[in-house]
């Protein structure tokens, strides 16, 4: 049975003998902000038109942040 048949991924886990568990597997660590990382976001958020395209938000904004870590 295909898994878009289940209604929840409960049910998929029980039909499937799967142990679910639920916990984190990365940990979090803070980090400053660079200062190109700074500028790239400023640019971004001065010249780039977000009204106009969601794509366009996306990418300026979190391609920069991507790019950092």
């Amino acid at each position: 049975m295909p898994f878009t048949d289940y209604a929840a991924i409960g049910d998929a886990a029980l039909a499937y003998q799967i142990t679910l568990r639920d916990e984190k597997f990365v940990a979090l660590r803070e980090r400053p902000i660079s200062d190109i990382l700074r500028e790239e976001l400023a640019f971004a958020e001065n010249h780039v038109a977000y009204s106009r395209s969601e794509t366009a938000l996306r990418e300026n904004l979190i391609y920069p942040i991507l790019k950092d870590v």
